[in-house]
């Protein structure tokens, strides 16, 4: 396993000092989208984390919900 470089900067949606990661992909609910990139070292784990469960909660919740084949 390969050594992981730690990154610490201003995470772009809280602005505070933390160590960044890198941005989880959007849920195929979402759309798909031509040449999405993450954005790397750009965004801290909390923010990425709190993102993830509300585009979660929108999918099941909202009207994209509707044409979801299944949930698990």
């Amino acid at each position: 396993m390969g050594v992981q470089n730690i990154v610490v900067g201003n995470c772009i949606y809280c602005n505070r000092e933390k160590e960044l990661s890198r941005e989880h992909y959007l849920p195929r609910c979402l759309g798909n989208f031509r040449n999405y990139e993450t954005l790397d070292n750009r965004v801290c784990e909390q923010c990425n984390n709190s993102f993830k469960l509300s585009e979660e909660q929108f999918c099941r919740s909202g009207p994209e919900a509707l044409f979801e084949k299944s949930w698990p």
